[in-house]
């Protein structure tokens, strides 16, 4: 087994226990057992539990990077647009606040760039989604593409924060979505985005 299949199956059976047992109820060892690797292997790819949150932004990379082509065939670039940071964001929703909390508070904690918009999950791709809707004269801005995509990754940021700071009290793609529709009003020549 290669090793980001390995790191990715560590990653996500330990994501998926501590969503279901909680954080501080499954340790290294119940990790382990579950995916029936030995200890010194866990070790192998992380010193703690704790650093599979180091690794964990980069699985919305992987999983939505296979998913993303049948998308970019629509020649619509902000119903693309939509479509990939919706999977996006149904990839957190599935997570729950207490696993987008526990990889927040990591990263916030070290400092770590990850949580930034331009070391977000696609963000090469939504850049250049969103440069060629401008180019079509879908979207009519000035600014460029890259402000653009900030800003619609720093709501999606405040709206996460929000969702883990309610523990999920509100419905996370809802109001995401309508955070973008905000944003995006006015720019669009069409009402492409929902």
């Amino acid at each position: 087994m290669d090793e980001l299949n390995t790191r990715s199956r560590i990653v996500n059976t330990a994501v998926n226990m501590i969503r279901e047992h909680g954080y501080q109820n499954v340790s290294v060892t119940d990790i382990c057992r579950e995916l029936g690797i030995t200890r010194s292997a866990f070790y192998y790819y992380f010193k703690k539990k704790d650093e599979i949150f180091d690794y964990f932004l980069m699985e919305p990379d992987i999983h939505i990077s296979k998913d993303v082509v049948p998308h970019l065939e629509n020649t619509a670039y902000l119903r693309q647009f939509e479509e990939i940071v919706k999977m996006f964001l149904d990839y957190i929703n599935g997570l729950g606040p207490e696993i987008l909390r526990i990889v927040l508070k990591r990263h916030a904690d070290r400092g770590v760039e990850k949580i930034t918009p331009r070391h977000a999950a696609q963000w090469n791709t939504y850049v250049m989604l969103i440069q060629k809707a401008q180019q079509s004269g879908e979207l009519n801005c000035t600014r460029s593409a890259e402000e653009i995509v900030e800003t619609v990754i720093y709501a999606i940021n405040g709206v996460s924060l929000l969702w883990v700071h309610k523990n999920g009290g509100f419905c996370y793609q809802k109001e995401c979505g309508k955070a973008l529709r905000i944003l995006f009003q006015g720019l669009v020549s069409s009402s492409d985005i929902r």
